[in-house]
């Protein structure tokens, strides 16, 4: 059986459309709600088994995503472990072991430090990253320096609304949405 080149070439280039269509489609790619609380341990919410709070909706969430039980903060102290976390460097690469060390830098922050960033990073990889609540970073981090764009200051009730808000949009491109509470 003789196949038609011309028949052949068009087999192949839809073929290829559709490959690249479906590798493409940004429905493929997940969006990203990173919760992140002060003083709560893995075990403070009902879906662990707690029988003294009842949290419905984070264990909703919980249920259709991701929990970390077995995290680890290099930093028991604010300033550091969230300035890790952002970074992805131990505090002491930074100079940061203590919330006083805030500005020990003096807000010198090399490029290569911020140029590696949690929201650098994953914008570089299609994502638009926004950051909502506390920051409490050292001197020289904000939240444009770190590849964020900013959805609210406030760490307790308007975040909460703000990001509800936020999540019932559409939205054209995948996101993280660091949601930070007091």
């Amino acid at each position: 059986m003789k196949i038609n080149k011309l028949v052949l070439i068009r087999f192949s280039l839809l073929w290829l459309f559709f490959l690249i269509y479906s590798c493409s489609n940004k429905e493929q790619t997940p969006n990203i709600l990173f919760i992140m609380t002060d003083q709560q341990s893995a075990d403070m919410l009902s879906c662990t088994g707690n029988k003294y709070i009842n949290t419905p909706a984070l264990d909703r969430l919980a249920e259709r995503g991701v929990r970390f039980e077995l995290a680890y903060s290099p930093n028991p102290s604010c300033t550091p472990s969230r300035t890790s976390m952002m970074t992805g460097l131990f505090p002491s690469a930074l100079d940061c072991s203590r919330n006083a060390d805030k500005s020990k830098l003096g807000g010198n922050i090399p490029e290569h430090v911020l140029n590696n960033t949690m929201g650098k990073l994953i914008s570089q990889a299609g994502y638009r990253s926004f950051f909502g609540g506390k920051t409490h970073w050292i001197d020289g981090i904000n939240y444009q320096s770190i590849g964020f764009e900013n959805l609210t200051t406030d760490d307790r009730g308007i975040l909460a609304e703000k990001c509800a808000d936020f999540l019932k949009q559409k939205h054209e491109d995948p996101f993280l949405l660091v949601a930070s509470f007091m």
